[in-house]
């Protein structure tokens, strides 16, 4: 038996730019959700979408790829998609899944090394972890 879709979805417009917030869990029930709005995002002319990441509390492949999906999709229309304070598990499993720099606009050599420090405490936590997952691996790439 499936579990109930656990996440909510909060969308506020400007002229040209949407905040979607999703709130919960993208997963497999969930991840259909989340694409939905972003995908009506673009319908509605919309081209620059930030995501506040900020209350997801777990992602799963199937949200990953929603993610992805809808980047690829904006970008194509000459649009951006961002994504805003994950916590420090999405931003691990983005870093794991290599998709850091896409969803949260890093750097890929700020993503790649942690020789030097970030260009504002904007990037900090993904600094953070990158030097944390060097530790963990011995240094190795």
């Amino acid at each position: 038996m499936l579990s109930p879709e656990t996440l909510g979805i909060c969308r506020r417009d400007t002229t040209n730019q949407a905040l979607i917030t999703p709130i919960g869990e993208i997963d497999l029930e969930s991840a259909h959700l989340l694409g939905e709005a972003l995908d009506t995002c673009l319908r509605d002319g919309i081209r620059t979408i930030d995501i506040d990441a900020s209350a997801v509390t777990f992602c799963d492949f199937r949200g990953l790829n929603v993610l992805l999906t809808a980047s690829q999709h904006t970008a194509m229309l000459g649009g951006s998609l961002r994504l805003h304070s994950p916590s420090p598990m999405l931003t691990r499993f983005l870093a794991f899944a290599g998709a850091g720099c896409l969803l949260l606009a890093l750097p890929d050599d700020l993503v790649a090394t942690t020789l030097s420090p970030p260009p504002s405490t904007r990037y900090e936590g993904m600094h953070q972890l990158v030097s944390v997952m060097s530790t963990v691996s011995g240094g190795a790439r």
